[in-house]
Order: structure tokens, then C-alpha cells, then sequence
């Protein structure tokens, strides 16, 4: 018999008052969770710390963690949306997390209402998907307030996103209503609901069954992490669906071994995951509008076609890379606008857009633009904020691709033992909710590590080199067998773009 159960049958035993019977059951109960999750909350609390001091985007010395019963508290401050945002993503994405109650405030720099309304609504001008929405934006002591209505959730997301980019934010007030264009019935809703749980490799759709009454689609079933439940509530907003309800969700943690759940179903056939593809861009209302098409050849997707701007291209790339059983995105997409604005109006408006965001804003980033290429220079602290600056001037009119040449301070790889290495990646593996650590072995040699074993998916694949660069590798090298195919023996180096070698 366990420690903690002998104590407490000896409490009972011994004649304990009402209190220590009270306190024991509490006991026990923590006990039991501590159990089934296979994680204490002390740990848990320690792997949050850890992962929020890897990002550096996030103030993790302003944020205070309590875990009990694998429920986290998160209080303190951060200084924009989207770090509040980051901050929530990174504990959904821990194992052994079962809910987060978000207590943090958000301390922007000061700014009147009236500054905050004019770049919000600058924001939805230059953005290419929202500009077409008819949104009435409001500003009430920094919290932005949203009406107007749109034809789907995916677009009432966007519109909060937008707003979320501009500095001096600290709430989202979005009352857009939903508006469909025609009527959808309960098994259309049904049928495309289950088909993204399908498409989604953070799901295990074979686990979760779906339910729509009257446009409220109910999700059934156990999922593995809170991060996978976040994932399928996303899947479940599809077109017609009126909200979702996930009470009958729940989580357990045994869900994350492949073992005893069932591996993920991957496409194979080039047929099968061209449908995929093409059904995952269909759901997207960033890309939905262009005529793109799609080839595949062993797991290896080639977009084709034209758009007309940048961040179409990145949303199609993305969706393309988050459909299970796709290998690799070979990326053929361009930019075609009917008329382009001068180089000088597209510089005008990345560096407004630069200096308007939260995250970035408080860096001095050089902008050139030739022929509507657009290059940005200067130096940022981490490789988050190299990539939302790209990210961010893709969404100005007329950019057709971003050079990016910002340099990030916190590359430079700092010496640890091949020991303390090998112990640290193992730790970032066990407490990954996207990776089975059981099917991973670590062998680290002066400062690269090697990582073998399998994954199931690309997407698993990828994530085992995250966590083996945040624990500390020099050069990854990776000989994983991906989803029965080859092994795969390539270096993924410390100060190479994550887009490059995720293709």
C-alpha cells in the first residue's frame, strides 16, 4: 500500500475528528489525480517555468503559477494580448495540465482611445481578408470593441486577431455576429466537423464523436492533453455551427500513448491526401477565395497557383503542413495583384504596421522594399519575434515575399555538458503533449544531439527537434523513422530558419 493511502487509513482508523477526515479525502483526491495524470503539481509547475523561460517572448519573472490537481492559476502581468496569449498556449501544450484559470492582466503602454481606434481600424484596411468585412470598431479605456457581422467563426477570429495587433490593447470586446449565407443542416455540419478532426494530426478524431443539434455542435470523448481539446473546439467551428459544447470531453492522460489509444490514421494514397489538402484550404477563409492547385507525390504536397497577397501564401503553406500524412510542402504560389502599389507606399505601410505591434514595436527595425520584395534588418531577442516581424509586413498590400535578415541576440549557443544536454531534452520530450518521449531515445555527442526512434507524424517529428534545440543542442540530428517511410538523417542547425528546415 502507497504512503499517502496507509496515512490516511490510519487517520480514520485512529478516531480523527471531522477536519483530518475532510483534509484526508482532499488528500486522497490529490493523490488519486497526481496518479492518474502520473505528474505532481510541483513538477508541472516547474516544466510551465521552464518552457516560459525557453520562449523569451514572454515575461515569465511577472507571472505567477499555481497547480493544484493539475488545474493552473496564472496571475501577474504581461505587457500585450499576444504574449497573454503565447503564455496560455505554452501551458495548454504541457502534459498533465488539465485547465488554466487566466487571471493575468495586461499592461500596455499607455495610449489614448482615440490612438487605439485610429490603428485598429488602419489594421483592418491593410489586412487582405479582414478589409472586406463590414466591422465597426470602438475603443473604451484600451479595450477594443468589435460589431458588425461576418459569414463564418473563422472570420470572427480573424477579426479578433487584428485587433490584437495593435499596441496599447488590453482586451477584445468582439460582438461581430456570425451571419451565414444560406442555411446548412445538422449532417453538412456533422460531416465537415469530422472531417477537420480527420485532417488535424493534434487530434484523435477515432476517440471524440460528434454530435449537431440544430447548429450546436457537442463534442463526445476523451482527448490527451488541454492543448488537443483546444485543437478540436477550433475543428468544431465550421460553417452553420452555431457554438460548441465540450462539457462531454474529457481528459485523460493515457490518451497521449499511442499504444493504447491506436496510432493516428495517416493518409497515404497521393489521391487521398490531394483531397486532404484541398479540403483543409476549403476551411480556410484566407485561401478559400483563390484557385490553387494542389499535387501530391509520397507525402510531398506542391502548391501551384496565384494569390493575391502574401499571407495568403503562408496560410495555404501552413494548412497544407497540418494535414496528417504530409511530409513536405513544395511551395509554387505567387503573388499577382491587378495593380501594385509603388515600393515607397508598401515600405510606408510594413513600418507602420512594425510599429504599431506589441510585440515588436519596441525594436528598431529597418524596412527596404525592391520591386515588393520587402527585407527587413536589425536585431530582435528571439527567434518568436524574427518570425511574427516576417509574419507581420506579409499582410501589407503588395508584398510579395519578406527577406528576413533580422538577427536574433539570443542564438548564440551557450555550453552546457553533453550529460546535462541529454538529461535536459529527455525532460522537454516527457513533458511535450505533442510527443510519445517513450518511442525517442537521446544520445548527445559535443553539444548535438541525436535523436532516434519514430515518430508518428511530421508533426511529432518536428516538435522532437523543438524540444531537443530548447534543451540546449548545439545541431540536431535527427534519424527518426517518420510514419513507416525511410529514415531520415539530416542536421537542423541552431540559427536556421524554422521554415527552412520544416520543409
Amino acid at each position: 500500500m502507497s504512503k499517502w493511502k496507509t496515512r490516511m487509513m490510519a487517520a480514520f482508523h485512529a478516531g480523527a475528528g471531522t477536519i483530518v477526515a475532510l483534509m484526508a479525502v482532499a488528500w486522497f483526491s490529490t493523490a488519486a489525480a497526481a496518479l492518474e495524470s502520473g505528474f505532481d503539481d510541483k513538477d508541472i509547475t516547474y516544466a510551465i517555468e521552464r518552457d516560459l523561460s525557453h520562449e523569451g517572448v514572454v515575461s515569465a519573472h511577472l507571472v505567477d503559477i499555481a497547480t493544484n490537481e493539475g488545474v493552473v492559476t496564472l496571475s501577474g502581468s504581461v505587457s500585450n494580448l499576444l504574449e497573454k496569449e503565447r503564455t496560455v498556449e505554452i501551458v495548454r501544450s504541457i502534459r498533465g495540465v488539465r485547465s488554466i484559470v487566466d487571471r493575468i492582466d495586461v499592461r500596455p503602454v499607455e495610449r489614448s482611445d482615440s490612438e487605439i481606434r485610429k490603428d485598429v481600424t488602419f489594421a483592418f484596411v491593410l489586412d487582405p481578408v479582414a478589409d472586406s468585412y463590414e466591422v465597426d470598431v470602438a475603443v473604451d479605456d484600451g479595450i477594443v470593441v468589435l460589431s458588425g457581422s461576418v459569414e463564418s467563426w473563422a472570420e470572427k477570429n480573424i477579426c479578433t486577431n487584428v485587433a490584437k495587433s495593435v499596441k496599447g490593447v488590453r482586451g477584445v470586446d468582439n460582438e461581430i455576429e456570425v451571419v451565414y449565407e444560406g442555411e446548412r443542416s445538422d449532417a453538412e455540419i456533422k460531416t465537415d466537423v469530422e472531417r477537420r478532426l480527420q485532417l488535424d494530426p493534434y487530434v484523435q478524431d477515432e476517440l471524440l464523436e460528434v454530435q449537431v443539434n440544430d447548429g450546436v455542435v457537442k463534442l463526445k470523448g476523451t482527448v490527451g492533453s488541454l492543448s488537443e481539446k483546444a485543437f478540436a473546439r477550433t475543428n468544431a467551428l465550421v460553417l452553420g455551427a452555431e457554438e460548441v459544447d465540450l462539457d462531454d470531453v474529457s481528459i485523460k492522460f493515457w490518451a497521449l500513448d499511442p499504444a493504447k489509444r491506436g496510432a493516428k490514421v495517416i493518409i497515404k494514397s497521393d489521391d487521398a491526401l490531394e483531397k486532404a489538402v484541398q479540403d483543409a484550404l476549403s476551411f480556410d477563409p484566407r485561401v478559400r477565395v483563390f484557385d490553387i492547385d494542389v499535387g501530391a507525390d509520397a507525402g510531398v504536397i506542391t502548391l501551384e497557383g496565384e494569390v493575391d497577397n502574401l499571407r495568403a501564401v503562408r496560410a495555404a503553406v501552413e494548412d497544407a503542413r497540418r494535414v496528417v500524412g504530409v511530409a513536405r510542402v513544395k511551395n509554387f504560389l505567387k503573388v499577382r495583384m491587378a495593380e501594385y502599389p509603388s515600393d515607397r507606399e508598401i515600405e510606408e505601410n510594413a513600418e507602420y504596421i512594425l510599429n504599431w505591434d506589441p510585440v515588436i514595436e519596441r525594436y528598431e527595425i529597418d524596412v527596404d522594399v525592391r520591386n515588393g520584395m520587402v527585407y527587413l534588418y536589425g536585431i530582435v531577442d528571439t527567434r518568436y519575434e524574427k518570425e511574427h516581424a516576417a509574419d507581420c509586413v506579409s499582410s501589407a498590400p503588395g508584398v510579395v515575399a519578406v527577406v528576413n535578415n533580422l538577427s536574433v541576440g539570443s542564438l548564440a549557443w551557450r555550453w552546457k555538458s553533453d550529460k546535462e544536454i541529454r538529461r535536459s531534452i529527455e525532460n522537454e520530450l516527457r513533458w511535450s503533449a505533442y510527443v510519445d518521449d517513450e518511442n525517442i531515445s537521446v544520445k548527445v555527442d559535443d553539444g548535438t544531439a541525436i535523436l532516434t526512434g519514430s515518430a508518428d507524424t511530421k508533426h511529432e517529428y518536428r516538435a522532437a527537434v523543438e524540444n531537443a534545440f530548447d534543451g540546449g543542442a548545439k545541431i540536431v540530428q535527427a534519424r527518426l523513422k517518420l510514419n513507416g517511410r525511410k529514415d531520415i538523417e539530416t542536421y537542423y542547425y541552431r540559427d536556421t530558419d524554422r521554415y527552412d528546415w520544416w520543409n
